[in-house]
């Protein structure tokens, strides 16, 4: 799975991230008792499954890893921001990893997440995503065809 996230910390605009791990930051049953981004079955912090992100990650080293947060909402304040590193400790933040962790976990199933940051997630987030959204992703979808031919045929 590839895409643009937004930047939350240690990563620039433009830098890539792999995604060691995942929290669903809106999943919200703290009224019964739960911990924030707690799913009924699943631990808070999702892993990935299988050895196909620490494969990908022997032919990038260059590459950072960390923890992605995901929800239903386009991240674009400073206040949510905080929130996302501080409660979370997440790099970066995009809306669809954690779903894809989730099903794949589920599935058994290895999987590989990629994001490039497109933009800071701060109060100007939304601007400079449309700014650059179209221009971010080529390089992504290259490096991925690249690794993965790489990956299954040596």
């Amino acid at each position: 799975n590839e895409g643009l996230s937004g930047a939350l910390q240690g990563l620039g605009r433009g830098e890539l991230l792999v995604g060691n791990e995942f929290v669903q930051h809106d999943f919200d049953a703290t009224g019964l008792g739960y911990e924030k981004g707690h799913i009924c079955g699943q631990p808070v912090v999702l892993p990935v499954f299988g050895d196909l992100t620490a494969r990908f990650c022997t032919l990038h080293p260059e590459l950072k890893t960390g923890r992605l947060a995901s929800g239903d909402a386009f991240v674009c304040s400073q206040e949510k921001k905080r929130e996302l590193c501080g409660h979370f400790g997440a790099l970066a933040c995009d809306m669809e990893s954690s779903a894809v962790a989730l099903t794949c976990l589920r599935s058994r199933v290895p999987f590989l997440v990629v994001r490039q940051a497109a933009d800071d997630a701060g109060d100007q987030a939304a601007q400079v995503y449309r700014e650059i959204n179209a221009s971010l992703d080529q390089g992504v979808i290259a490096l991925l065809f690249e690794s993965m031919r790489r990956l299954c045929c040596s």
